[in-house]
């Protein structure tokens, strides 16, 4: 199911240089796929459908992150890590799929784009 970014996302809007253009983006939002203490058997998968946040984005970039708190709206929370971050060309009118397959000793990320199948893979260990 498609998730809505709501919590006060409007504080986090930056900007970036794109193509000499100024883009707009939404930054450090915690969006989380699995809870603290949640037993997760080997090949577990966890999945969340996102869009691009405005009408010039090409590509979504999501930064994955962990935390042992089990409230946490963004990113920049001091308890979160950073584990792995990857991009996929997506436009506006596309969607991409990003699942987490838990493994006996490693985590694989697929982002994949649900109209081109343009996929990306990471492994965290």
């Amino acid at each position: 199911p498609a998730n809505s970014l709501h919590t006060s996302a409007d504080a986090m809007k930056c900007t970036l240089k794109q193509n000499g253009e100024d883009v707009v983006y939404i930054d450090n939002v915690f969006l989380k796929m699995t809870t603290v203490g949640q037993e997760l058997p080997a090949g577990y998968k966890s999945s969340e459908r996102l869009v691009p946040s405005e009408d010039k984005q090409s590509f979504v970039r999501v930064e994955l992150f962990a935390t042992q708190n089990e409230h946490v709206s963004w990113t920049t929370d001091s308890s979160c890590v950073a584990l792995a971050d990857v991009r996929v060309r997506c436009t506006r009118s596309e969607t991409i799929e990003v699942t987490l397959q838990f493994g006996a000793t490693e985590i694989l990320v697929s982002a994949i784009n649900i109209k081109t199948d343009e996929a990306v893979e990471a492994k965290i260990s």
